[in-house]
This record gives C-alpha cells, sequence and structure tokens, in this order.
C-alpha cells in the first residue's frame, strides 16, 4: 500500500495562471485542514492528497498521474496522461 501524504497548496493568480506561495506535506487530514484554514487569505488554496503515483486536488477536484522525470500531468478516471489520449 502506497504512503499517502496531504498536501497543502495556496497561491495567487497571475496572468499566467495561478502562482504557487505556499506549500507543506502532512501525515494527516486533520493537520491539513487546519494548515489551509490559516492560508485562508489566498486567491486559491487547496488540499492535495498524493498516494503512489496519483495527486488527487479535492477541491476543485483534479487527478495528476506521475510521468516520467518525476513531475504530476492531467490524467482521466483510468490514469492515463491527457497528453496521451
Amino acid at each position: 500500500m502506497a504512503k499517502v501524504e496531504y498536501i497543502v497548496r495556496a497561491g495567487n493568480n497571475t496572468k499566467a495562471g495561478e502562482n504557487c506561495k505556499y506549500e507543506a506535506s502532512f501525515s494527516t487530514i486533520e493537520e491539513a485542514l487546519k494548515a489551509r484554514a490559516e492560508v485562508d487569505d489566498n486567491p486559491w488554496r487547496r488540499i492535495v492528497v498524493r498516494e503512489g503515483d496519483f495527486e488527487y486536488d479535492i477541491e476543485p477536484r483534479r487527478i495528476r498521474v506521475k510521468v516520467a522525470g518525476g513531475d504530476y500531468e492531467p490524467c482521466n478516471a483510468r490514469g492515463t496522461p491527457i497528453s496521451d489520449i
């Protein structure tokens, strides 16, 4: 079974997209929820659940899969990267 991490990300919006100003990893959802509450003054904030090769954004809901090079890329529900579809 893969280790589960709860990652809180927050930041502001730019013309190019989201600019992440805060990122921290936690071992429990309770810790992540507390950290998210502390960054509520950011224009965007989310909790990401990372398990094995997948990342799941809780809000907005998104799924990403680990690809070559160690990055995470958007994928469909079956785990196929969008760029391969």
